[in-house]
């Protein structure tokens, strides 16, 4: 089972990673265009591969995603729609209980959609993974020693909630927002923030100035007639 779970959340990554790329540096319109293919396309995807977890036993005696599953399958499951439906309730419902935070809470649905895929991957990377022993020298480190430490045996918990960290390393909230850890990656998510924030202004501002040139260019036309 770790292996085949693994291997799942491996590809739950690549799918995060190509949606990204396919999707673009702006939010754009969604309606029943190219975009909403391509999230029902991916979302499904991603629901196909949960479903395959689930029925090789990670998430045993869960209630909710049992739930959800059952719910997804009053539609038989037989189409792309309802396994992308299915991972909609599972980032809407579940993944929220599992102290999953959108970051940033404000972004383009394509963003969304990838960052539920890779909070799906951490928790299945958890379920291949040991418990960690609260050991003498465990309770010993510092709680930024153990984010540090955390972070090496699973770079995706650069994007956990606090709620994930205080599961994981077991410390307290302000302890763990007041490690320099915490603190440089809400710098880094900030940054990051800034960074789309400032392409998707960048590629709004080509397109006004694309249109506007349009316009310019039919202005000279009718000048031209005249």
């Amino acid at each position: 089972m770790p292996n085949t779970l693994t291997d799942i959340a491996g590809r739950l990554r690549e799918l995060a990673k190509k949606l990204e790329v396919q999707w673009g540096p702006t939010a754009g319109p969604l309606g029943r265009g190219p975009r909403s293919k391509l999230l029902g396309t991916y979302g499904a995807a991603a629901g196909k591969l949960i479903l395959k977890a689930t029925t090789e036993g990670a998430f045993p005696g869960d209630n909710l995603i049992s739930e959800l599953s059952a719910r997804a399958r009053m539609g038989s499951l037989t189409d792309d729609h309802e396994h992308n439906t299915f991972f909609i309730l599972l980032w809407q419902e579940w993944l929220p209980k599992h102290g999953w935070e959108p970051n940033p809470p404000k972004q383009p649905l394509g963003w969304l959609y990838a960052d539920a895929m890779r909070a799906l991957a951490g928790l299945l990377t958890d379920k291949t993974q040991p418990p960690a022993e609260t050991t003498a020298a465990t309770k010993r480190l510092t709680t930024n020693a153990l984010m540090v430490l955390t972070l090496e045996k699973s770079p995706e918990a650069a994007n956990w909630s606090i709620t994930q960290w205080q599961t994981k390393i077991d410390r307290g909230r302000a302890t763990i927002q007041g490690t320099e850890q915490w603190k440089r990656l809400q710098a880094a998510h900030a940054l990051v923030k800034v960074d789309r924030l400032t392409t998707q202004e960048q590629a709004r501002g080509l397109q006004r100035r694309g249109s506007d040139g349009g316009r310019s260019d039919r202005r000279k036309q009718g000048h031209n007639l005249d």
